[in-house]
């Protein structure tokens, strides 16, 4: 039972000692997000913070999804769950 409770305040606090460092690292080695000017001016701020490689699974089941056309950009995208929609056309 103390497992339970161990494990996911393991987990964070190990998220909150080594992610700053893990930041710093990622950011010499120029991985990070690029900001466009079209956004909201609050969000530059943002530029240059190392981002996670992005979507890799998307679990779209039962959301009648009939045009797949919007998910073209997302080329990292591995997986892909379509269950239970009208797509006809997968090129």
């Amino acid at each position: 039972m103390l497992y339970l409770f161990a494990a996911p305040v393991l987990a964070v606090a190990l998220m909150l000692i080594l992610m700053p460092g893990c930041i710093k690292e990622l950011r010499k080695l120029k991985f990070g997000q690029t900001m466009y000017e079209l956004g909201p001016q609050t969000h530059l701020n943002k530029k240059g913070t190392p981002n996670m490689g992005g979507l890799v699974t998307l679990n779209l089941s039962d959301n009648n999804i009939q045009d797949l056309m919007p998910l073209a950009s997302l080329t990292g995208l591995r997986t892909l769950y379509l269950d239970n929609n009208p797509v006809t056309d997968l090129s």
